[in-house]
């Protein structure tokens, strides 16, 4: 059976966010984590699992928004500032928040993506340089390179045991 690029994209997406196989898939590396593990840093400069998951909230959400006819943001976004603070250790309620701003913004990104044909794909966005395809392409793999410092930090923290 052959299956659309964009059902191929959409698979990609469902097995790095919800499914996994051979790598743990990110509801599995999210799963259970607190407010104080998301917020620690094994050293200065580090980017804490809040801050990933606010980084990839942001550029689904960005993308999702684009393809549902959003215009273009007046400036240049500057990527370091997506990351966000570092979270708050006491704020339970935040990273909750934080978790699901992530998983709406997937779910936005799926939708969009759903509803074109493959022939978009070849086509970039208005005002954009990259064709969709290479764009979703490359927001997949983002994912996946995120969500390998996402388990290795919690590796690092000591709380992935039992998790591959």
């Amino acid at each position: 059976m052959s299956r659309s690029r964009v059902g191929l994209l959409l698979a990609q997406m469902e097995y790095t966010i919800g499914q996994g196989g051979w790598f743990a898939a990110m509801h599995r590396a999210l799963d259970g984590l607190s407010a104080v593990d998301a917020s620690w840093s094994p050293a200065p400069g580090i980017n804490t699992v809040w801050q990933l998951v606010n980084h990839l909230s942001f550029w689904k959400q960005v993308v999702a928004d684009r393809m549902n006819g959003a215009p273009l943001s007046g400036g240049r976004i500057d990527n370091d500032a997506t990351f966000g603070a570092p979270g708050d250790p006491d704020d339970e309620h935040g990273w909750q928040s934080a978790v699901q701003r992530f998983y709406g913004a997937q779910r936005a990104l799926a939708e969009a993506l759903s509803r074109q044909d493959d022939s978009a794909l070849d086509e970039p966005l208005s005002g954009e340089r990259t064709p969709l395809g290479e764009l979703i392409s490359g927001l997949n793999t983002h994912d996946v390179y995120h969500l390998g410092q996402i388990v290795l930090l919690r590796k690092l923290r000591g709380n992935w045991a039992g998790r591959d």
